[in-house]
C-alpha cells in the first residue's frame, strides 16, 4: 500500500497505433496510466504507478498489503482468423514470507471470457519464486482457437493472505494474434 503518483509516462513505449501489427493488446507498458485497463483492488489502491517500472517510468504493482485481491484486465478483441496467439509480459516478485515456507500469496495471469469465465490459466506465480524482472511467453493458440473474433479479457490478479504481504510487479504485457 502506501501512496502512489498516477500519471503519463514518458517514451520507450508503444501504443499500439498505426495497424498494431497483430497485436489487439494497448498500453502494455502501462506508460499512458490506466488507459485500456481496467483495475479493482480491495484495498482501494491504484494499480498502476511509477513505483518499480521494468521500462519506461510506470508499471503494475499489484498487492504489496495483506489480505490483498488486485485485479488489473483488458479487453481485447481477437481476429477472426488467427495461426499464433502469444501472451508475454515481465513480473518482479518479492515478499515478506520467509524461504522454504509454503505458498501463500500468488500472482496469476489468465485469459478471461467478458462474462469472467476463464478459458485458461496461463501462470500462477508462488510469492516464495522471488526473482527479479523476468519475462515469461506463453503461446495460448490452441486456448483461444474456438474464440476467434470474440472479446476476451486478458487478466492479471494478485492475492495474499493476512499475516504477511507479498510484492508483484508487472510490465511490458504484449499479446498478438495474427
Amino acid at each position: 500500500g502506501g501512496s502512489t503518483i498516477l500519471g503519463g509516462g514518458g517514451g520507450g513505449s508503444t501504443f499500439g497505433g498505426g495497424g498494431g501489427g497483430g497485436s489487439p493488446l494497448s498500453n502494455g507498458g502501462f506508460e499512458g496510466g490506466t488507459l485500456s485497463w481496467a483495475q479493482a483492488s480491495n484495498g482501494g489502491y491504484p494499480l498502476i504507478n511509477s513505483l518499480y517500472p521494468h521500462t519506461g517510468s510506470q508499471s503494475a504493482f499489484l498487492c504489496g498489503y495483506s489480505s490483498c485481491i488486485d485485479t488489473l484486465y483488458q479487453t481485447v478483441t481477437l481476429p477472426a482468423t488467427f495461426t499464433k496467439a502469444t501472451l508475454s509480459y515481465w513480473t518482479y516478485i518479492d515478499t515478506q514470507d520467509k524461504a522454504g515456507t509454503a505458498c501463500t500469496d500468488i500472482l496469476s495471469a489468465s485469459i478471461r471470457t467478458t462474462a469472467g469465465a476463464t478459458i485458461t490459466t496461463v501462470q500462477s506465480q508462488c510469492n516464495t519464486n522471488t526473482h527479479g524482472w523476468t519475462q515469461y511467453t506463453f503461446d495460448v493458440t490452441t486456448n483461444l482457437s474456438s474464440y476467434a473474433g470474440q472479446k476476451v479479457e486478458i487478466t492479471f490478479k494478485g492475492t495474499t493472505q493476512a499475516t504477511t504481504s507479498s510484492d508483484f510487479y508487472l510490465d511490458d504485457v504484449a499479446f498478438t494474434a495474427a
